[in-house]
């Protein structure tokens, strides 16, 4: 894909691997784009791959993973690479590289700049697995502004992206003696682009037809910083893994707006300054027993934006209308997550037994407040009190599984119980609410390998979920200039069922590959989220 991100048989690869060993952390995309061919002898495609040694025969695995094996593995000559690319009108494209690959050391090490449309910032993401082990991350919620009401196009980012842009991407592993591997990552980058959008929405309400025009042009600064130290050990008696990160993302930017007959300026702040530590320990008893014990800890303890709207704008939004010297939104969300769990596996002749038990806990702390500037004095917002929200969620839960494998048959089942215990005190309304509840979770696949190449599964799953603090509050906040929210006030309650049926049938040689995939969902949910129109340049939405 443009990104680097490798699809095989239909299915994301979860990692590339370069003569065993993950030295981008999931991040590949880049060693896709500068490993030269002559450095390669093979591309090896490992289907079923379980990567860590001590699991190995013992836990199912249905992921593919790909293994770039060297050409010379002794080798310690340093690979140096460098392109230029110029253009008119003044347009620029320069990077330049450094690898060495051998069975001891390995580096990439990428240095780039341009203003060609080159997007830099999928070099931040990973495509694959930060870790041999997965990841127990996870995504936490947030609530955005923006500078904008305009969505992305549906067209290659090269084509519209107004960039200068610089990274430095910087990869570097070592293998120790006694089978451990330290390894360090490094991204830093910077870009200033520019975005132009020009649009009119209709909207068609009780015989009336409201119609917005907008213009904006904007510029927007990203500045960002990723860094983490590995040290792990991948043996048949033992795994071990500990990886420290530190993230941050700094963003200033600023828009000149056209909406209707109304013109004004803008400006958004975002800083985002985060640590992590994932702990990862599992021996292998005598007993043909597993133990596993994992520790992920995360905390953003400065997650602040700032939402300006300058002179200029015309606001309709109720007890404020008219003009302002300026309207500020501000939100502050610092938060931590903590999950620890111990897991014992055993593995017998027809599969693997497991019993796991956790603890996942998430803690937010929102505020919000929306200010009127005039003649140097700030007035709060008339309509309510803005945010003082501490929301927090305790997850308990046990689990009991198995994966099995009998010749051409295999499978996994899941059975957690999970005790779930939400918190939310909504200070500035008097509400202390809390709820707590047992779920069941069960999940399951079975899979039926036909021959090398043709493959059937049938899956199910059956998730119950919270929402979380971005459906509750109750203090409005402007997420952009057309769109002033709050919530019910109503913690959201999903059940989901899915199922799926999947076939895969592959001729490698040829490289002919057919899959077909049929699957059925069905959602219940206690809470829908309903915008309620409005005739005015400022819409609320509940």
């Amino acid at each position: 894909m443009e990104d680097g991100t490798i699809y095989y048989n239909d299915k994301q690869i979860d990692n590339l691997y370069i003569q065993g060993d993950d030295l981008m952390s999931g991040k590949y995309g880049t060693a896709t784009k500068v490993i030269r061919k002559e450095m390669i002898r093979s591309v090896d495609v490992i289907q079923n791959h379980q990567p860590i040694k001590v699991l190995k025969d013992k836990v199912f695995s249905d992921k593919a993973s790909i293994n770039l094996v060297l050409a010379d593995e002794n080798s310690v000559k340093i690979s140096v690479a460098g392109s230029i690319g110029l253009g008119l009108p003044s347009l620029y494209d320069i990077s330049a590289n450094t690898i060495l690959l051998n069975k001891k050391i390995k580096s990439i090490n990428l240095a780039a700049i341009n203003n060609a449309g080159s997007d830099y910032s999928s070099q931040l993401k990973p495509q694959g697995s930060v870790n041999m082990a997965g990841s127990i991350d996870k995504d936490l919620p947030d609530l955005p502004l923006s500078i904008s009401s305009a969505a992305l196009p549906n067209i290659a980012r090269q084509y519209y992206f107004d960039n200068r842009s610089r990274i430095f991407n910087l990869n570097n592993l070592y293998n120790l003696r006694n089978g451990f591997q330290l390894k360090a990552n490094v991204q830093v980058f910077n870009d200033v682009n520019r975005f132009a959008y020009s649009g009119t929405t209709q909207n068609f309400a009780g015989g009336d037809t409201i119609v917005y025009h907008d213009n904006e042009r904007i510029k927007n600064s990203p500045k960002a910083f990723n860094g983490s130290v590995q040290l792990s050990a991948n043996k048949e008696k033992f795994y071990f893994n500990n990886v420290t990160q530190y993230r941050s993302w700094v963003e200033t930017n600023s828009s000149q707006v056209r909406f209707n007959d109304n013109a004004f300026s803008q400006g958004l702040r975002n800083r985002r300054y985060e640590w992590s530590n994932d702990f990862h320990w599992m021996p292998a008893l005598k007993s043909k027993t597993i133990l596993e014990l994992r520790w992920l800890l995360k905390t953003a303890t400065s997650n602040n934006k700032q939402l300006t709207l300058y002179d200029g704008y015309i606001s309709s939004i109720s007890g404020h209308e008219g003009l302002h010297d300026s309207i500020i939104q501000q939100l502050r969300d610092p938060v931590s997550l903590s999950h620890l769990y111990l897991s014992g596996k055993r593995s017998l002749r027809w599969g693997t037994v497991y019993q796991n038990a956790g603890w996942v806990m998430e803690d937010h702390l929102m505020r919000s407040s929306l200010l009127f500037s005039d003649n140097g004095s700030l007035t709060s917002y008339s309509g309510d009190e803005g945010n003082h929200q501490n929301w927090r969620s305790n997850q308990y839960y046990v689990s009991t599984g198995l994966d099995f494998k009998q010749k051409k048959w295999s499978g996994t089942i899941q059975l957690p119980v999970i005790w779930q215990q939400v918190s939310d005190i909504r200070k500035y309304y008097g509400l202390n609410n809390s709820v707590s509840r047992v779920r069941f979770n069960p999940k399951g696949s079975v899979r039926h390998q036909f021959d090398l190449e043709k493959q059937a599964s049938l899956n199910y799953s059956y998730t119950t979920i919270f929402g979380d603090f971005t459906d509750t509050y109750i203090g409005s906040v402007l997420k952009n200039y057309r769109n002033l929210s709050s919530s019910q006030g109503v913690l959201p309650f999903n059940k989901i069922h899915t199922t799926s049926l999947n076939y895969g049938s592959q001729k490698s040689i040829s490289l002919f590959f057919f899959n077909a995939d049929l699957s059925y969902t069905r959602v219940n949910a206690n809470t829908l989220m309903r915008p309620l129109p409005s005739r005015t340049a400022l819409s609320k939405q509940y």
